[in-house]
């Protein structure tokens, strides 16, 4: 796995990931009826955004077209990935991040193996239907809620909860996903794999603080007055969030466009 050339957690506070400025806006007004999660699409791209099949066999990309179960999607440097359920836009890969689709009946997944993803499935999905988020360490379901997920490295994984709350499960290898726990918004959570020894998994909670959001959610935030007025409803300091957006990103970006060449 690659290195992302990121810190640790510093106490208190966490770290930040990156995206390119003039990414647009993914996640426009809620939607009055219920999605789909049966049809997910690539429903815009900024930068290099590469699709490969099962396999590894690259897989032309184009706007709006239907990624199947088993596709691959990996974003390089200063570039992202906006992904839909049927037409309402859910997902917001971060630059140098890695993902997999998953489809297996009415659940669908998204393994993440690199980077972030930035969660915001605004509408319902139908009937029994359900969209998650998994890495190496753990797994929670997306209803409801603007959350995102990282890969901090190969046996830990933060999520961060913006708007509502998320049930995050750790994953055992040896035995399967395990009980989990609700983190509320205005919490990140690391889930730190098991040992060799003890064999289960550890989720540790923190404060979220508006200085503690990565900045290519600062700037998702920026761009994106629906997303801004509901969290503004929910307590956040979004006037701090635009302010600083432009900034932060600038920073990052340029750290993470560094350390890539």
């Amino acid at each position: 796995m690659r290195e992302r050339g990121r810190n640790l957690i510093r106490c208190g506070a966490a770290f930040a990931v990156s995206c390119c400025l003039l990414a647009g806006n993914v996640f426009p007004a809620a939607a009055d009826t219920s999605v789909s999660g049966a049809t997910m699409r690539l429903s815009s791209r900024e930068g290099t955004v590469n699709v490969s099949g099962k396999g590894g066999k690259a897989v032309a990309s184009f706007d709006n077209m239907r990624l199947q179960s088993g596709y691959n999607l990996e974003t390089e440097a200063a570039s992202y990935a906006g992904l839909a359920l049927d037409d309402v836009k859910a997902v917001k890969m971060d630059e140098l991040s890695k993902g997999e689709i998953r489809k297996k009946g009415k659940q669908l997944e998204l393994l993440l193996s690199e980077g972030s993803l930035l969660c915001d499935v605004t509408a319902p999905l139908k009937g029994e239907e359900s969209l998650s988020i998994r890495t190496s360490t753990m797994i929670t379901g997306i209803r409801g809620t603007v959350v995102y997920a990282e890969v901090v490295d190969s046996n830990t994984s933060r999520v961060c909860v913006l708007e509502g709350q998320v049930l995050v499960r750790p994953v055992n290898p040896v035995e399967g996903d395990r009980n989990g726990q609700y983190i509320e918004k205005g919490r990140q959570a690391l889930i730190i794999g098991p040992d060799r020894m003890e064999r289960k998994g550890e989720i540790q909670t923190l404060p979220l603080t508006e200085a503690d959001i990565a900045p290519y959610v600062l700037w998702e935030i920026h761009e994106n007055e629906e997303l801004a007025r509901r969290l503004r409803e929910a307590g956040w300091d979004v006037d701090w969030m635009i302010e600083n957006a432009e900034r932060l990103l600038r920073e990052e970006e340029d750290k993470n466009s560094q350390w890539a060449e």
